[in-house]
């Protein structure tokens, strides 16, 4: 297992998880026809705001964003419901900007609870970044209301093979804290199945249950 250093650092601190190949340990069910070798558990950074204020800060001087001389003109900081709603706050909160998360509608997302300023910029962040589908939502959401898009997108995870997301504003870039990655299959393909590894559905949920061994 290959990690970089920021996922080293999500490693130690319990909120990484990636199978070794093992057959007694679990790995994830991402949903009934998704499966997965590994998942990033953000809220275990989010439950203690000073483990999450450290990493938001390097994806900042990374993005170049929220320093002296930096590229900031944003108006507001967007997320996805769920994981990436602290990701979001405290990159709102270290720059000084409006904070907003989008939820599911259908198929969407939508901006229920939080507006945005017509024509004004704003910040699109993940916990992170898997297919990007679910920025690609928040970005429509986005545009629905008036809101332009900030030409870059930041996540702490990043599993894209690339460094851009094809988005209805353009192919953007992905800014990313780390890079380290895990594999996900169709449970028809799934060779942790076959190895015979128990799949977790609800990690988040279920976080002791599908860590508990690996330690």
């Amino acid at each position: 297992m290959s990690l970089d250093p920021w996922g080293n650092t999500f490693w130690s601190l319990n909120a990484l998880y990636i199978h070794d190949g093992v057959s007694k340990r679990p790995h994830v069910a991402l949903s009934d026809t998704v499966h997965a070798s590994g998942y990033f558990n953000s809220f275990i950074l989010a439950e203690r705001p000073r483990l999450l204020s450290k990493p938001i800060d390097e994806l900042l001087v990374k993005m170049r964003l929220g320093r002296p001389g930096s590229l900031q003109s944003f108006d507001a900081v967007i997320g996805s419901a769920d994981g990436s709603i602290p990701v979001a706050f405290e990159v709102a909160r270290q720059t000084d900007c409006r904070f907003g998360y989008t939820e599911k509608q259908g198929d969407g997302r939508v901006l229920r609870r939080f507006d945005v300023r017509r024509n004004r910029l704003v910040l699109v962040v993940e916990d992170v970044i898997t297919t990007g589908q679910e920025a690609v939502k928040t970005i429509m959401a986005i545009e629905a209301l008036g809101g332009q898009v900030y030409p870059m997108i930041g996540t702490l995870l990043s599993l894209l093979s690339g460094e851009t997301l094809a988005t209805p504003v353009g192919e953007l870039p992905v800014v990313a804290l780390s890079r380290t990655g895990f594999d996900t299959w169709s449970v028809a393909e799934c060779p942790l199945c076959r190895l015979g590894s128990r799949a977790i559905a609800r990690p988040r949920a279920n976080w002791k249950d599908l860590t508990t061994s690996l330690k």
